[in-house]
């Protein structure tokens, strides 16, 4: 049996996020069971599925987890603001991971490690960052992945991200920019944005 939630953690899910009029009621939640770093990561990835593995850096003592937003089907970009949304009962498996270098979620299947990315506009109440900065950030992060695990530096890191990594969208549907409305572009600004850098384990040396 769970405990029942505190106060505080009550407060905290109940607060709206986003810049001044612009307030999403009820995302309050992505500040209690998100990274605390502000890394909210928007995790609608068509590969973090049955089987999959997702690998999550521990920040605070007696931490927890907490999954929801089930999708029975889901297109890259979630263009349509939803995909097919499930009710659901999963079965997951815990682990201490020491396999991999995690700071941003990371997302394993038999063939493919993948780093999620996000955009910091919704946490941080601005609209500073836009789709190009979500990808660079990928693209960085997997360097570090990649430096991690062949021992090496970022630099030398760099020659095999820039020739091998697949960027593919998990939420597009912030992208303001690019979303129109009756033929006309809309003067929104790009919001709750995520993609990941996915390169094939076969780049990897073994082990």
């Amino acid at each position: 049996m769970l405990p029942e939630p505190t106060d505080t953690v009550l407060a905290m899910a109940r607060r709206d996020l986003g810049p001044p009029g612009e307030r999403h009621r009820g995302w309050g939640w992505r500040g209690v069971v998100n990274d605390p770093r502000g890394k909210h990561c928007h995790q609608d990835c068509q590969d973090l599925t049955a089987g999959s593995i997702i690998h999550l850096k521990a920040q605070v003592d007696q931490v927890g987890l907490c999954f929801g937003d089930v999708h029975g089907y889901i297109g890259q970009g979630e263009v349509a603001f939803a995909g097919i949304e499930v009710s659901a009962r999963i079965r997951v498996r815990v682990e201490w991971s020491t396999s991999w270098y995690v700071d941003w979620p990371l997302v394993e299947t038999a063939d493919e490690i993948m780093v999620f990315a996000s955009d910091l506009n919704l946490w941080r109440g601005t609209t500073d960052e836009q789709y190009v900065d979500v990808v660079r950030r990928a693209y960085c992060e997997m360097r570090k992945v990649v430096a991690a695990r062949i021992g090496g530096t970022v630099s030398e890191a760099n020659p095999i991200v820039a020739a091998a990594l697949d960027i593919r969208n998990c939420a597009v549907y912030g992208l303001g920019n690019y979303i129109q409305k009756d033929g006309k572009e809309t003067d929104q600004p790009d919001r709750d944005i995520a993609v990941v850098g996915v390169l094939p384990k076969s780049v990897f040396p073994p082990g």
